[in-house]
């Protein structure tokens, strides 16, 4: 089954530097929606989240599926939330004249006893 990218208003994630695309959350019986959420934007089969295009508006409209809930496959894409795929790069090395709070406060204890 090919890879279906979901459409909708992209940016980059700030933490990982991959690209999301932004969905608006809907209201459920408890009413609340109409959250943002950043989506993976291509479709995943294990993601919990069908996603589809409204068409009178043309946006990106999502809701969280139960644990066996099934899409309807013509209309929605099964999406993946980003929070749930986004991994930050490991932290680089301190720029040059960044002093290490931590080391220096461990070797003013251990210089002044």
């Amino acid at each position: 089954m090919p890879e279906r990218t979901i459409p909708g208003r992209t940016s980059t994630c700030t933490r990982c530097g991959s690209t999301m695309v932004w969905a608006r959350t809907v209201a459920t019986e408890s009413g609340r929606g109409g959250k943002s959420m950043p989506l993976d934007p291509v479709e995943n089969p294990a993601g919990n989240v069908a996603a589809r295009v409204l068409p009178s508006s043309r946006q990106l409209v999502a809701r969280v599926l139960c644990k066996d809930e099934t899409h309807d496959r013509t209309t929605e894409f099964r999406a993946m939330p980003h929070a749930a795929t986004c991994t930050p790069p490991p932290p680089g090395p301190d720029a040059p004249g960044v002093i290490d709070l931590d080391a220096a406060r461990r070797r003013r204890k251990t210089t002044t006893r």
